[in-house]
């Protein structure tokens, strides 16, 4: 395929890369006989709201195979068909919630969903593995998909980065048993465990594959290999063929891999202004690829979901959704999700005219910017590639085409029934309207620092400092070190001493006896010099010994990148790495340091409501701007948040800074209310759509917080109005709770739905 506009560039390269290593990897052969283009009533549904095309109906329960030529997917070597996917991850959306997101999906008119298998989410333990609960319930994922008509293309990795902790792969794959390992690549002890995972994964799904007439008609091994192949070296190479051979002598399925990213999923870090692609841009990018005979494209993401408990991470926020088409709580974005229905219906509607003879369209070249893709007298697109508008005459019709835009031109009226550009006909959907909830009937706080001092928790001693993972096993973020130390008497007098420390980790907190002294917030992994001020410790003396403690603290583990297997957090974790005192070493092999995984209230599950009645609480009364404090705030579910199905939920942290959420024995996830700079990525005052989308292009929101609002499943309320909800956090900093509040979002306006509440 030859394509000229620069904005397919991505797209033609994606293309040669499924076909010289995906496909012929696989040793698909191209298909040439007569193929016919079925679209009966099931396939294509045409009504007032737009084109429905799902393939699937045709093949349901009745077993089929999938071929490919130069221009499409071949169902049965006879019926062509063109793939417009979504991708949704079932692990970032409450089981409960699953099916109204599908139907969401469902509503823009694609016809496939996308989705990865992630490896750690489902074998919690080598040879344990959990296929049935809640959101791991994988095949009842599949039911739905299915009952809904809908494709799926299923990525079972194992590796997936997804911008997921540790891309998808197990922590355990870290313990000493599988020292040597060494991960993707053709390393023995990482070949039987992918392999093995691999293998249970299409005996559990065989009955949805294509030969059983399920909805799975797609699988991919392996994912983002091409940027760290060269790492590896031939070993790189050769564990690629070994994965496609191994693919093929288990399973004989067809296997693509695609992303058109609708924001930047590797750009949504910390202190970072909001990723944003315009829609004018991204439609222009899919109109311009199926006007080139583009046979199949994805939208990452459709959906993106919330990272509940421990999915999200290192650098990425707890909200994966980077301004998608449907939002995090579930409702069409009013920003953009009525353009790109509308491009996705207006394809289906012309199928039948892109794929009736199955050859690739070489466009008219009208000049350096301006092609033409004419598919009979059916329907015609015209791009324009260039920065400026322009206007040319086409079939006696003058048109005008919009700087970095495609139109589509019903052939027979000469209509123009889709500008890529012109957002116009981008109605939002539904109507909402917001409402706060602030009716706590209790606020009650405990410190963690008093949790410490009991000390009838496990720990490790060791001469140095141990490298953090391999102490937590990623249970907790908090790893706390502690040594004994004296100061001098110069040290006394100054009341203050100078901290040189090398860290590896998202922030790192000081304390003395207790009190706390200082803290840093590290994005980046190098040495830190702190001034510790020694004015609040009472009755500072010289050789007397204090205990001086390092709370080291992770927020998710790198999902990308050569040698995961060998990435380090922590404090001094590299052989060379000094920690200075003054001129006084702390890490010279002579100090012992004890190290205790986890916070206090995290080990003894003080979040759950059982255990947490053992705390005496205290009352927020007697709060005095302290840090790393457990907060209990007790509420009743209003009567119509009960009866109402349609109402949304968030946590609006604002008043906290960062720390854990957990919402009647349930773990929501960390939340972080960090400020975005304008420096790293800054915003633009004018987001141009023109030119390729880069992720440091159009963001916005700096100077703002980087996530304040934090969405939980309405199931997770009690439907009790007797019973308190009962709303636990750790907050690390100085806060205030009582500007908590649960933000309500109220779908199609029904002031009646929320009148209990704001009155």
């Amino acid at each position: 395929m030859l394509v000229s506009l620069k904005s397919l560039i991505f797209f033609v390269i994606l293309i040669k890369c499924i076909l010289s290593i995906e496909i012929s990897k696989l040793k698909l052969t191209e298909n040439k006989s007569k193929l016919k283009i079925d679209l009966n009533y099931k396939t294509l549904i045409n009504n007032n709201n737009g084109s429905a095309y799902l393939p699937y109906l045709n093949y349901r329960d009745k077993p089929y195979t999938v071929s490919w030529d130069k221009r499409s997917l071949i169902i049965n070597s006879v019926d062509r068909i063109l793939i417009q996917s979504g991708s949704l991850h079932y692990p970032r959306i409450h089981y409960s919630e699953w099916l109204n997101v599908i139907k969401l999906a469902k509503s823009t008119g694609i016809n496939t969903i996308d989705c990865y298998v992630f490896w750690a989410y489902h074998e919690l333990l080598p040879n344990i593995y959990d296929f049935e609960s809640e959101n791991r319930n994988i095949l009842k994922w599949f039911d739905l998909l299915k009952s809904e008509g809908l494709f799926v293309l299923l990525r079972i990795g194992p590796y997936v980065d997804a911008e997921y902790n540790y891309g998808g792969l197990p922590i355990w794959l870290r313990h000493s048993n599988f020292t040597g390992i060494i991960y993707r690549t053709l390393n023995p002890q990482w070949l039987v465990q992918m392999q093995k995972f691999v293998e249970i994964i299409l005996k559990l799904i065989n009955p949805y594959l294509a030969e059983n007439g399920g909805n799975i008609f797609m699988l991919q091994i392996e994912n983002e290999y091409g940027n760290v192949e060269s790492t590896y070296g031939n070993l790189g190479y050769e564990y690629m063929l070994w994965s496609t051979i191994m693919a093929q002598s288990i399973c004989n399925k067809f296997g693509i891999w695609t992303e058109n990213w609708i924001g930047s999923p590797g750009w949504t870090g910390w202190n970072n202004g909001k990723p944003h692609r315009p829609i004018q841009d991204f439609t222009y990018a899919i109109t311009a690829f199926i006007a080139a005979s583009g046979g199949m494209y994805n939208t990452y993401m459709l959906y993106g979901g919330t990272n509940y408990e421990r999915m999200q991470s290192q650098g990425h926020t707890v909200t994966y959704s980077f301004d998608p088409p449907i939002l995090e709580i579930q409702i069409p974005n009013p920003k953009h999700f009525t353009h790109y229905k509308n491009l996705v219906q207006t394809i289906n509607y012309y199928v039948p005219a892109l794929l009736a003879n199955g050859n690739i369209i070489d466009p008219i070249i009208i000049n350096l910017n301006i092609s033409i893709y004419e598919y009979g007298n059916s329907v015609t697109f015209i791009l324009n590639s260039g920065m400026e508008n322009q206007s040319i005459s086409y079939k006696n019709n003058d048109y005008l085409i919009w700087a970095w835009s495609a139109l589509i031109i019903d052939g027979q009226t000469l209509n123009i029934v889709f500008n890529s550009a012109d957002l116009s006909d981008n109605i939002p959907p539904v109507i909402t309207k917001q409402f706060n909830f602030t009716e706590f009937e209790s606020i009650q706080f405990y410190p963690e620092t008093k949790l410490m001092e009991i000390k009838n928790y496990d720990f490790i001693i060791s001469t140095q400092l141990l490298e953090q993972i391999s102490v937590t096993d990623d249970k907790s973020d908090y790893l706390i070190y502690s040594t004994i130390i004296t100061f001098t008497k110069a040290q006394v007098e100054n009341q203050s001493v100078l901290l040189t420390i090398p860290l590896y980790n998202e922030a790192f907190y000081v304390y003395l006896n207790g009190t706390f002294l200082d803290s840093k917030f590290s994005f980046q992994d190098r040495q830190y010099e702190l001034n510790l001020n020694l004015t609040n410790i009472k009755n500072l003396q010289s050789n007397v010994s204090y205990e001086l403690q390092f709370i080291s603290l992770t927020m998710g583990l790198p999902p990308y990148g050569t040698f995961l297997e060998q990435s380090l957090r922590g404090i001094a974790v590299k052989p060379t790495d000094k920690i200075f005192l003054d001129n006084t070493l702390l890490n010279d092999g002579n100090r012992l340091w004890i190290h205790s995984a986890g916070l206090v209230g995290e080990i003894n599950h003080f979040y759950n409501s059982s255990k947490s009645d053992e705390l005496k609480w205290l009352n927020y009364s007697e709060y005095s701007n302290s840090t790393l404090n457990w907060f209990k705030l007790t509420f009743r579910t209003p009567t119509n948040i009960i009866t109402d199905s349609d109402n949304l939920y968030q946590l609006n942290m604002m008043g906290m800074t960062r720390g854990w959420l957990y919402l009647n024995d349930h773990i929501l996830s960390r939340y972080w209310t960090i400020v975005a700079d304008n420096k790293t990525n800054p915003c633009d005052e004018i987001c141009d759509y023109r030119g390729s989308y880069t992720p440091a292009k159009c963001r916005f929101d700096c100077l703002k917080p980087q996530q304040i609002l934090y969405h939980f499943p309405k199931e997770w309320l009690t439907q009790d109005r007797n019973q308190l909800n009962q709303l636990i956090l750790f907050e690390e900093g100085i806060a205030d709770p009582t500007k908590i509040f649960i933000s309500i979002t109220a779908v199609n306006n029904n002031e009646n739905i929320m009148k209990d509440i704001v009155e």
